[in-house]
């Protein structure tokens, strides 16, 4: 049983707005999963530019580990881990507000004007998520295990890397993507990168545990697609590119790569490790 040393725990109104608010961001991001791994054509016409299936089956991959995120604070009711999402996603939609605003100056394309509206009111809901959950204290008060936390850290890195790369529209993806595609993918992986960092520098299992089921979710999208294009060595583009376009070999092996790694590390964490396995612990009281 593990006691908690600290007197002060989020009170029960608290922990149920984070356990309502997993809750139906959790559901609402499944149902987008769901949604967008066979897009309709209303979907697929939405955005900005045209792109290949497999960016939306990347797109499903976000949102299902959003929705794996949720339903671990859903789940939890942790407060603090409120904190690393609202991060996240005031970097990300910050990112992506910044580049559509730019664009529909630059451009004067209406059809951009709903997606940076999108974007910058998930910028200002992530602010006010973090704003509300940054000083929370953890109801569980387990420390963050020193492998997770230098795994963190390396993706973290990791990501910045990528997610700088793809922000300056260059083309480090497996499969080719539009120049405005490749900065919102960047602005998503600079998100991922920042809530990373949080969870490492918090110190603290109950900051880590929901990115882990998020990563092990989003792994479980893309497998079979990344094995798929890795055994075909091409990828159908519709004729947008041509009627196929090679795979970025390297690329993709470095993809598959974290993707085997973030899966062992969240199967060992969560399953196996005496200190931080989901079965087998004691419910934290209620405060």
């Amino acid at each position: 049983m593990h006691e908690h040393t600290g007197a002060q725990v989020p009170s029960r109104a608290a922990r149920g707005v984070a356990r309502a608010l997993g809750g139906f961001n959790a559901t609402a991001f499944a149902a987008l999963t769901l949604v967008l791994l066979d897009p309709p054509v209303a979907v697929v016409a939405a955005w900005p530019w045209p792109e290949l299936p497999m960016s939306f089956v990347f797109l499903a991959s976000i949102a299902a580990s959003i929705a794996a995120v949720w339903a671990t604070i859903a789940w939890r009711a942790e407060v603090t881990a409120v904190a690393g999402i609202g991060l996240n996603t005031l970097v990300a939609g910050g990112g992506a507000a910044l580049y559509l605003g730019l664009q529909l100056h630059a451009t004067g394309r209406g059809a951009l004007a709903a997606m940076a509206g999108v974007a910058t009111a998930t910028a200002l809901f992530g602010a006010v998520l973090w704003g509300w959950a940054r000083r929370a204290p953890a109801v569980d008060p387990r420390p963050l295990p020193a492998l997770v936390r230098h795994a963190f850290v390396a993706f973290s890195l990791t990501l910045v890397v990528a997610g700088g790369a793809l922000a300056a529209q260059r083309q480090v993806f497996p499969w080719p993507l539009q120049p405005g595609t490749a900065t919102l993918f960047g602005c998503i992986f600079l998100g991922a990168a920042a809530y990373f960092g949080h969870a490492a520098a918090a110190r603290r299992w109950a900051a880590a545990e929901p990115l882990l089921w998020g990563f092990l979710a989003y792994d479980l999208v893309l497998f079979v697609p990344y094995g798929r294009l890795l055994a075909e060595g091409h990828i159908v583009t519709d004729g947008f590119y041509g009627s196929s376009a090679p795979v970025n070999v390297t690329s993709l092996a470095i993809y598959l790569t974290v993707l085997g790694a973030s899966a062992l590390l969240a199967l060992y964490t969560m399953l196996i490790a005496p200190a931080t396995r989901c079965w087998g612990r004691a419910a934290p009281p209620a405060a």
